[in-house]
């Protein structure tokens, strides 16, 4: 999926939210908004024939998000938007430093725990 794809989700995502504003249920309009997403987002995610492989969360999940933006700017939450993307935009540019930094974590605590037995 590319970037027009994401464009697209969260444009229409605001147009539903903004449309909604007008005359519809906001709350059932983007429930079933984000179940569509949803339902869009399971068939991107793919298990290979080997077990232990599952490609495409990421993109899935970065398509959700597409789609609650569209909905958090539809609604005028734009600090809290800016404040997510940036959190979103970290992990996603440099998500080995994060990952390299948890196994350490995750490291440590199982070494502590060997220590007290």
């Amino acid at each position: 999926m590319g970037a027009r794809t994401h464009v697209i989700v969260t444009l229409i995502a605001l147009l539903v939210q903004t449309g909604g504003a007008f005359g519809g249920d906001i709350l059932r309009l983007s429930g079933q908004f984000l179940t569509g997403i949803g339902f869009l987002c399971s068939g991107i995610i793919f298990k290979s024939p080997d077990v232990t492989k599952v490609r495409g969360l990421t993109t899935s999940a970065v398509i959700f998000y597409c789609g609650v933006v569209g909905i958090t700017i539809g609604l005028g939450l734009y600090v809290e938007t800016i404040i997510v993307t940036l959190v979103v935009l970290f992990f996603l540019y440099d998500p080995l430093k994060f990952e390299k930094s948890h196994r350490s974590m995750k490291r440590r605590k199982s070494n502590e725990r060997n220590n007290f037995k």
